[in-house]
């Protein structure tokens, strides 16, 4: 019977998960990039990136098309690290930014896409970027935090406040990044901007929320109503 580490605090005094999964902790010891190291960890409390289930001392992936079923039972953690990185990488499209960084952008274009949107695989999407950031930097002499504080700038605007979406990154005809609309080099700054007013766009959801809130209360008002008329 697997026995776990009882919870402790950590920062700000939250509580951590149980060690469910002690043979992926180990895995910790086997990698040296700290996002590897701090994905192991997760892992082995069950928290696992999206599209990934741990069930059974077995890694699983939660999509059809790039499905992978791996069981680390009775296997070394040196074995599971390298086995289990390679198939997040390869098969999960997981990837650091220290991984995007070694490798090369003509390995994983392989085929000539039309748009962001045709583009599936996340570390093929995280590699775009990161060719556009590298041209973007040699072409108005960005430093490494200019560099990657642009890098972040992109991501958030996709993934996070939302002001952008595939249709504002336009691709050339080598499937390579050409244009971000409205993420701009401003002579004033010197740095990279996003020229849209997210305050607007979080103000828009924020409206949209207190509409949607409003009715689902409204029809819970209903539906007690009705109970008590009965």
């Amino acid at each position: 019977m697997i026995s776990s580490i009882p919870q402790v605090k950590g920062e700000r005094g939250k509580r951590v998960r149980d060690i469910i999964y002690p043979l992926i902790k180990e895995c910790e010891k086997y990698v040296t990039d700290p996002f590897w190291k701090q994905l192991f960890n997760d892992m082995s409390r069950g928290k696992c990136p999206k599209g990934i289930i741990i069930f059974n001392n077995t890694v699983s992936s939660t999509y059809k098309r790039n499905g992978f079923s791996y069981c680390f039972t009775d296997k070394e953690p040196s074995v599971i690290a390298d086995e289990l990185f390679n198939i997040l990488k390869t098969t999960g499209c997981i990837y650091s930014e220290k991984d995007l960084k070694d490798e090369k952008i003509d390995s994983i274009i392989t085929a000539s896409y039309k748009n962001w949107k045709s583009i599936k695989c996340k570390k093929t999407k995280n590699m775009l970027i990161y060719d556009w950031v590298t041209r973007m930097t040699k072409k108005y002499a960005l430093n490494i935090s200019e560099s990657n504080k642009l890098y972040k700038l992109i991501n958030m605007s996709l993934n996070e406040i939302k002001t952008h979406k595939s249709d504002d990154i336009i691709l050339d005809d080598n499937g390579k990044i050409s244009e971000i609309v409205d993420i701009e080099y401003s002579s004033d700054f010197k740095e990279f901007i996003n020229t849209r007013d997210y305050l607007e766009i979080i103000d828009d959801k924020r409206a949209t929320d207190y509409i949607k809130k409003s009715w689902e209360r409204y029809i819970i008002r209903l539906y007690r109503d009705g109970k008590k008329n009965k």
